[in-house]
């Protein structure tokens, strides 16, 4: 039997080339929050990954 938590982490985005990102909200109403809230869940392929970006500040973190 899976937890409610491993459902509720579901929905995929489709960002990067070959990433899996699971939202911790995954709503619509949740796009405008602060990025330091957020806590995406990231799977990245070998090989693969985001094209070059400035953070503006922010910093990546695992």
């Amino acid at each position: 039997m899976s937890s409610p938590m491993s459902n509720a982490m579901t929905v995929s985005d489709g960002d990067g080339d070959g990433v899996d990102v699971k939202p911790l909200f995954p709503l619509p109403d949740f796009n405008e929050l602060y990025p330091t809230v957020l806590s995406d869940h990231f799977n990245i392929g070998a090989g693969r990954g985001f094209s070059d970006h400035s953070y503006r500040g922010f910093e990546a973190s695992q």
